[in-house]
């Protein structure tokens, strides 16, 4: 009996997985709540019946048979990721996911030497004992790279020999080189041919072009990328070449003076803003002239001995500025 631990998936035919019981020779049927761990007997009260009917065994060994040996697309005993049904298919165990007597997992082991492991293989729909699974003479490790250099699904590349479909097939197309399969057929239709030499190949095919600039539109990308290259290799070096450049304090007095070097002694004049000691002229309430800040003339001509509407009465006679000023005997 084949006791290993089952990780049941998903199936719309099961609603709990949860059995107490035992199926004796086919013919009896323990049947129960029965918990079998070593303290059931001592700490807890376990109940069952034992039933000695050959057809309701039947009915429970046929349950748990379909139940233990479940193979489904879902179903994934072990853990690792592979479904039992594929492990089954080809040879794998489906009991355990690591290899008993090793530190390596099943799912990372590559038994046809094609550069895909086994979770790889299932992932792709590929062979995992077949190194060429759609035998159009590329490796399935080599069917990933290929599939993207002609923009089409790995998984679809794995199983079909000509991905592109231009009617050629893709080890034709593409380089493939025949490799002697000793059987002295010419062409059997899978890609591998005899050619007739008596000396091995090393390596077997040449599945993509040696030079990858060939493919359509590689030289413009190829050489957009240099361009951007050299362009952001500028950039950078001129950031750092550049001088450092800072902001310098600069003085401007109220008159609008620009002092270049703040540090100078006598930058801070007198009576301005930037003399802490000085009577700011904005709290006063009444002009007064004290000899700073110059005489308060209430006129807009400047006249001492005539008012404003005087002397623009004596302008609309006729007179100038200047006529006004020796008639008035005051001087500019």
């Amino acid at each position: 009996l084949d006791a290993t631990a089952r990780l049941m998936a998903y199936s719309d035919s099961i609603v709990k997985l949860h059995n107490k019981g035992a199926i004796i020779d086919g013919e009896s049927v323990l049947v129960g709540s029965m918990n079998w761990g070593s303290s059931a007997a001592l700490r807890n009260r376990e109940m069952g019946v034992l039933f000695h009917h050959e057809a309701l065994a039947s009915d429970y060994l046929a349950s748990f048979e379909e139940d233990w040996n479940r193979l489904d697309p879902t179903t994934d005993s072990d853990g690792d990721l592979m479904p039992d049904q594929w492990e089954e298919q080809y040879g794998l165990n489906r009991h355990s996911a690591a290899v008993l007597g090793t530190a390596l997992s099943e799912q990372s082991l590559d038994p046809d030497e094609d550069g895909l492991n086994n979770l790889q293989e299932f992932q792709l729909g590929g062979d995992p004992m077949d190194n060429d699974t759609d035998d159009d003479c590329i490796l399935d490790g080599e069917e990933v790279i290929f599939a993207q250099s002609v923009m089409r699904s790995p998984s679809i590349a794995m199983i079909s020999s000509d991905v592109d479909e231009d009617g050629v097939l893709d080890g034709e197309q593409y380089g493939c080189e025949p490799v002697d399969n000793g059987t002295g057929v010419v062409d059997n239709g899978t890609g591998v041919v005899d050619d007739g030499g008596d000396e091995g190949d090393e390596g077997g095919f040449l599945n993509i072009r040696e030079d990858p600039l060939s493919r359509p539109g590689a030289e413009f990308l190829f050489w957009v990328m240099v361009i951007s290259t050299v362009s952001l290799v500028l950039a950078g070096a001129s950031m750092f070449l550049q001088p450092r450049r800072g902001t310098d304090e600069v003085l401007v007095d109220d008159s609008g003076y620009r002092f270049e070097d703040p540090d100078e002694s006598k930058a801070i004049l007198k009576g301005t803003s930037f003399d802490e000691g000085a009577e700011d002229a904005r709290a006063r309430t009444e002009g007064r002239d004290d000899g700073s800040h110059g005489a308060i003339r209430l006129d807009g001509f400047g006249f001492k001995s005539a008012t404003r509407d005087e002397v623009q009465w004596m302008l609309d006679q006729g007179r100038t500025m200047e006529e006004v000023r020796v008639e008035l005997g005051e001087e500019e």
